[in-house]
């Protein structure tokens, strides 16, 4: 459902956000990242939630495709299994069935292969052709700055900045803390084994 908010104190409010932590890390100019700006001024919220191994991907990986003897993805010890969602992009074509920008289930999926098509479980999709440039692969749609979500690993609302993932709230013990590569300064949340909100500051976790 598309929610219109006029200032970041409308997000924070909308998601519970409980101390001065999380307002210092959900700040006005980042919190409007979370938001794509429509044509009549409103800001619409883009929400889904994922684990920390199925997070959209951040960079593409480089694929091949073939025709026959059956029309597949190429990709050496590829992450992916039956009913992932997929998309590609290219620097020229990709092959006659595809197009970019949109989502695929990966079927039939192998160690070096998979096919993709457009239902879960469905028909996988045959190619005419190998299409032309180079192509990449991503985890659903390609990592957009703002992209917004629940992290139902620590129960963590998340979004994507410059910086890397940012996690406003969660929820976790010192073992299953969010992971540090890529995690973005001032993401925090409440520690249940110290019993204690803490956060990153870049380097190490801080309580406050």
């Amino acid at each position: 459902m598309a929610l219109i908010v006029n200032d970041a104190d409308k997000i924070i409010n909308k998601y519970k956000v409980p101390d001065a932590l999380d307002k210092r890390a959900l700040n006005a100019d980042r919190a409007m990242n979370i938001w794509n700006k429509t044509l009549n001024g409103d800001y619409r919220r883009k929400e889904h939630s994922w684990t920390v191994a199925t997070r959209p991907t951040i960079i593409g990986q480089t694929v091949t495709f073939t025709i026959a003897p059956a029309s597949t993805v190429n990709l050496v010890s590829h992450p992916f299994v039956d009913n992932d969602l997929v998309s590609f992009t290219t620097t020229d074509t990709l092959p006659d069935t595809l197009n970019s920008g949109q989502v695929y289930f990966v079927v039939s999926a192998a160690a070096d292969t998979f096919r993709v098509a457009l239902i879960q479980g469905g028909v996988p999709l045959n190619f005419g052709t190998i299409g032309s440039g180079t192509h990449q692969v991503y985890r659903g749609l390609p990592l957009e700055l703002g992209e917004i979500g629940i992290n139902i690993d620590f129960n963590g609302l998340e979004y994507y900045t410059s910086l890397g993932w940012l996690v406003v709230t969660g929820v976790w013990t010192v073992a299953t803390r969010p992971p540090t590569v890529n995690l973005s300064p001032n993401s925090g949340g409440y520690n249940t084994e110290i019993g204690q909100r803490e956060y990153w500051d870049g380097s190490s976790w801080r309580a406050v």
